[in-house]
């Protein structure tokens, strides 16, 4: 699901909740709202994180930092180790 439309649905969620009187919604209303803005920063994080890494594997000129750069993104099981290799492959090609 796209970002935009998760972020949505998540202002959906709140709204509902706020329409309701009582405190115990109101209540409900911030975790919720707290909770899953929380998650959707993470994730914007998180994707920026690893677009970074796969960025600097790609583009640095030392073969040490790109190795580290991979393996950071293998140990946190975002890529492959056999992807990690094809990928190091490309970097010697146009090193």
């Amino acid at each position: 699901m796209k970002r935009r439309r998760k972020l949505e649905l998540l202002l959906d969620d709140i709204r509902s909740l706020l329409a309701d009187r009582t405190q115990a919604s109101r209540d409900s209303a911030l975790v919720l709202a707290v909770w899953d803005l929380g998650c959707f920063l993470d994730e914007l994080a998180y994707d920026a994180t690893i677009q970074e890494l796969l960025a600097l594997a790609q583009q640095t000129n030392s073969r040490s930092t790109a190795v580290g750069a991979l393996n950071a993104l293998v140990e946190t099981g975002v890529i492959s180790e056999f992807e990690a290799l094809d990928r190091l492959d490309d970097w010697k090609g146009k090193h």
